[in-house]
Order: structure tokens, then sequence, then C-alpha cells
């Protein structure tokens, strides 16, 4: 067998980062929410309370899978989506032709006009893309005229959740890894074309460093990265046959797949090809075992091709893999180079983000701080004009995260918080180093920030994981991130319920 080696030739490569991808003709449109923010849009307006100032923010209540920590994903695409997103005249069009149950209308043409003329003007503050968050803290914040701050809220949870869980999951398996070199394989397992798009540049984000989809290697620059499926050593009479073959199509870049009849049979075919290929001055890349015990075989596979001088060969593991059995085979000390996930990207599960109205213009044109109510206390929601910061000690680690008001809580002095995941209340510490984690996003609607390089998030996460308590990191029972807000802020909570129930239950007993 003879392997020719051509000449390299140039490689082509289109770097875009973008979510028009997933809009007809690339027009981002506002349309892309649900639809009772235009209902209310309409409400408020015809009732002459548009304009009325308002501040919502973004927060989830629970971190996913039950982990120690959670990414915040996103944030770059609801940058793009605020920088494009317009009502274009079909939309409009679309709008004045819905009707309601009688034929009538929904939308009066006046209204249709004040969409058309109205430019979006809302203030953003958002952590930076790639922050470890943890529940109740804002992720981010919105001011501006009411209906303007509702307008977005189905995008901003759609992208931020989105992102946000598949980038989560992703640095778990990672960590799991020990940060070995992970690769998303997750296109086959649905999305759709855009959404399989979202999963691969979250992935990438993350920390994995190549991409199955061609199409998101070609969109955003990724590395893309494949070997070769069951079918074709089952499409030759002989599996030596079916490397050999590869091989000469890919003498440079060839990664057999042994376990299609027998694993041990198809290493020992691998390697066969492998010293062929060396004695031509040419290496094997890579074999990639995709079914059984990956640490028996991973262990196995390492110890045949170092036997006979094949120790540059690559093993690389596949086969479903999650933050928990990559930790099952990490923890076994198996020798595996890299890894391969489709499933658990793909299946990431839900973020949980959810939107909420933390302070609106009362009739005096002051502002007044409001509370979401409700029977399960992780549903309360958090009044005021809300920020984060982060403290960390003079290591550098990570020491707990306070939630405030911006406009009402002081840090000229010590300052008290109130636990949120723990009983009891503690002293923030003078002398730490303090960081806001939310940081001006658009301002009167202008879009203020950069989008990071992907390099910069995924350096920037790994940096933050290197500071949180390693307890944080455990996959089973992690120790609980001190997540607090000032003392002051938990009471005028407490305060507010309390008068809202009361509230409630005067009314009720007047009604009865």
């Amino acid at each position: 067998m003879t392997i020719e080696l051509s000449e390299p030739k140039a490689k082509r490569r289109i770097h875009r980062t973008t979510i028009t991808t997933s809009f007809p003709d690339g027009k981002v449109s506002f349309l892309f929410g649900d639809e009772y923010a235009i209902s209310m849009a309409y409400a408020w307006w015809k009732a002459g309370m548009a304009n009325k100032k308002a501040v919502f923010y973004a927060s989830f209540r629970k971190i996913p899978a039950n982990g120690g920590f959670a990414v915040a994903g996103g944030i770059d695409h609801l940058n793009e989506f605020l920088a494009l997103a317009k009502f274009h005249d079909e939309d409009l069009e679309w709008l004045s032709e819905k009707v309601d149950d009688y034929g009538n209308p929904l939308y009066e043409k006046e209204f249709i006009e004040f969409l058309r003329t109205e430019k979006w003007r809302c203030n953003v503050y958002a952590v930076k893309e790639g922050t470890l968050v943890f529940p109740h803290e804002p992720m981010v914040r919105v001011e501006g005229p009411i209906w303007m701050c509702e307008l977005i809220e189905g995008a901003l949870l759609n992208l931020i959740s989105d992102q946000s869980s598949t980038m989560t999951r992703a640095v778990r398996m990672l960590i799991s890894a020990n940060w070995k070199p992970l690769a998303d394989n997750s296109l086959r397992r649905g999305g759709g074309p855009g959404g399989s798009l979202s999963k691969a540049l979250a992935a990438w984000k993350a920390g994995f460093v190549s991409t199955s989809n061609m199409l998101a290697s070609q969109y955003f620059g990724m590395k893309s990265s494949g070997t070769m499926a069951h079918c074709w050593p089952m499409s030759f009479e002989e599996e030596v046959q079916s490397f050999i073959t590869f091989a000469k199509a890919f003498p440079t870049n060839s990664i057999f797949l042994p376990d299609t009849i027998n694993t041990i049979n198809g290493i020992r075919n691998a390697i066969k090809v492998g010293l062929i290929m060396k004695s031509q001055g040419l290496k094997l890349k890579g074999i990639r075992l995709d079914s059984g015990d990956l640490s028996a075989l991973g262990k196995l596979a390492r110890k045949m091709l170092d036997a006979v001088g094949l120790d540059f060969v690559e093993v690389r593991g596949t086969n479903s893999l999650n933050e928990f059995s990559l930790d099952s085979i990490e923890r076994a000390k198996t020798p595996m180079d890299s890894y391969a996930s489709g499933d658990a990207i793909a299946e990431s599960g839900l973020f949980g983000l959810v939107y909420k109205l933390a302070s609106v213009e009362g009739d005096d044109g002051e502002m007044r701080p409001t509370v979401k109510l409700s029977d399960q206390e992780i549903k309360l929601s958090t009044p005021g004009r809300l920020g984060a910061k982060r403290y960390f000690d003079r290591f550098g680690k990570m020491i707990a995260d306070c939630i405030y008001d911006i406009d009402e809580d002081k840090f000229e002095s010590e300052c008290w918080m109130t636990y949120l995941n723990s009983s009891g209340e503690g002293l923030i510490p003078s002398g730490v180093t303090e960081k806001e984690l939310l940081i001006p996003l658009a301002r009167n609607g202008e879009i203020v920030a950069p989008i990071d390089e992907v390099h910069e998030v995924s350096k920037f996460i790994r940096e933050q994981i290197n500071s949180l308590p390693e307890e944080c990191l455990r996959l089973v029972n992690p120790h609980l991130y001190t997540v607090g807000m000032t003392t002051r802020l938990y009471n005028l909570r407490n305060e507010l319920v309390t008068n809202a129930r009361r509230k409630a239950a005067e009314e009720l007993r007047m009604a009865t």
C-alpha cells in the first residue's frame, strides 16, 4: 500500500458571529417574543401609560442539574438582537390584520403607527458573557418606558436561557474531563439549523475545541472535526481494507473507528494500518472508541498502541458522554487524549430564567419598588433597581455575591447581608476586593458594549472556575456558594410582601 501526500491548500475561513441566521431574510424583528408583550403595549398605549418608567430584571431560581454554579451565556446574542431588531413593514402589516373572535381589528391604526415611529430607547445592564452566576441575582437589568422593557422579554429569556444552559453543561463536562479537548457532536440530536448552530457556538464559548457541525464551522469560524461512521467499515468486505482506503483519502487526518465488529480486533487492524503509515513517514492521527467500557478499552488501546511504537496516536472517547460518565472515566485514570459528546450538549436542559418588574413610576412621578408574590418562596421577586457585587479574598478566591439596590444601598461603610441560600446574616468584610457584575450593554437604545471574542469568553470562564471554591465544583451535593442581599433590601422585600398580603386578605374579607 502506498499513501500519497498531496500539497496542502490554503483554507477558506468565514468568521461571523450573528443571530440573523435564525430570522427570515436576516430581518431581526421585535415580533420575536410572546403575544402578551404586544397586547400589554397596546393597553398601556391606549391608557396613556406607554411612557411610564419601569425597571425590570432577569434572574434564575435554581442551578441546572443541582450543580454548584451556572454560566451566563447569550448576552452577546441579546447584544446583537437589540442592535438589529425593529418592526419591519411586513411585521406591522401582519399586526394590523389581526382580528378578535368577532372580526374586529385587535389594534388601532394609530397604535400601529406608534410602533412604526417609536425608537427603542432602554438602558440595559448585563453580566459579562461567561460570568459565573447564581440563583436570584440579577443577570440583566432593563430600564425605560414600560412597554419597551416588556417588549424584549421573550427574546431576552430565549436567547440567554438556551446559551446559559448549554454553556453551563459544557463547562461541567470540561471540568469532569480535566479540561482535555472536547468536541461538539450535537448536530444530529435536533434543534433545527438555528438551534444546532446556537448549541455549537455555546459549547465553543465554554471551551470545546471543535464541532462536527460543518455549517457552524463555516458560519462562526470554528474548527470542524470528524472521524468516520460505522457504515464506513461496514461498506467493505474487510475492516482493515476500510482503514487502508480511508488513510489513502486522508493521509494526515485519519481517525479510525474500531468498534464496528469487535473492538479489540478493530484496534489490531488500526495498528496494522498505523504501522504501514509510519513506515511511509506518515502518522495515524487517532482511533475513536464509541461503545463498551471506555475506561477498560481506553487503557487497553493505549497499551497496544504504545507497545508497537504508535504512542503518538490519539485515543478519543465518545458514546453519549456527559459530565458524570466523563468524571467516572477520568477518575479511573483512563489515558484518553480527547472526547466528543452530542447528547449532553443537545439535551442541556432548561435554565429557568425569569423576567420581573422590580420598580415602576407611580402616579406621583416617583419610582415605586414592586414585588411579585407567590405561595412558593422560590418564586418571590426582589424590588428595586438591582445590582450585584462579587467579593474576593486576598488570594483572588470568590467569597460571596451581594444583591443590592443601586439607588438606596450605600457601601461607604461595612454592610450587612442577609443570606438567601442559608439562614442568618453576616457582615461583608472590609478590605476585600469587589467587582460590580452588571455592566452597561445599551444606553438609550444604543449598544455600548462590544461582543467578546470566543477565546476571550472561554478564558474568562476558566479563570472564574479557578477562583470558585473547589467545593462548589462537585457534581453531587456541591457546596452552596454564598449569595445574599443587603439586609435593608431584604427587610424592604419582607415589608412589601407583608403589606400586599394584608391588603389582599382585607379585600377578600370585604368581598365575602
